[in-house]
């Protein structure tokens, strides 16, 4: 039997909790990202990074140096708590972000599939596309919670919305807040009175 480590749960709650609602209006909050590639080159190890504001409308790069937080986020992970989304090319490096199961876009194509998708943030560039991702293995402790929540009626399918390459998907909700506010509005939640 393993020994429980209080400072790893520590910092697993202080990283869902720094993850949680980066997306938010406001000054860009830190970023954790899995480091795919170097030069083109896999990475040998398991390497996480935190992107930040470093200024003048740049981003900056710095390794995670604390062997806790670094084990932490790897269970993150494993428990599909921080889901493998966006990858992005960082000057050399291929990253890719890590986000928090609650604020990932997930949602249902009409045949079934489920995808992860982030509608494009720049209105005034309709030629850029939604991204669209289509989970793979590293996905698939997530997905096993999505479906577990989803039979315990913790999730929410939504409004189709149409992405930009004109096809359409089924939100589907996971965020509590979110569900509640969405049922409010469509009166599944009675009013008292």
């Amino acid at each position: 039997m393993s020994k429980f480590d209080f400072k790893v749960d520590a910092e697993k709650t202080k990283l869902l909790s720094q993850h949680k609602y980066q997306d938010e209006p406001g000054a860009m909050r830190p970023r954790m990202f899995k480091v795919l590639t170097n030069n083109n080159t896999p990475t040998s190890h398991f390497k996480l990074q935190w992107m930040y504001y470093g200024g003048m409308g740049n981003f900056d790069l710095s390794n995670l140096h604390s062997p806790t937080q670094n084990k932490a986020a790897k269970q993150l992970i494993k428990d599909g708590k921080l889901v493998p989304t966006s990858t992005q090319e960082h000057y050399e490096l291929k990253i890719q972000r890590l986000t928090h199961f609650d604020d990932v876009n997930w949602a249902k194509t009409p045949d079934g599939n489920l995808i992860i998708f982030n509608l494009c943030a720049f209105n005034n560039r309709p030629e850029w596309p939604d991204e669209v991702i289509t989970p793979d293995e590293t996905h698939d402790t997530a997905i096993a919670s999505l479906k577990a929540k989803t039979e315990y009626g913790k999730t929410m399918e939504d409004e189709p919305i149409t992405l930009r390459d004109g096809s359409q998907v089924i939100p589907i909700l996971t965020d509590t807040r979110l569900i509640e506010f969405r049922k409010r509005q469509q009166g599944l939640i009675p009013r008292q009175g």
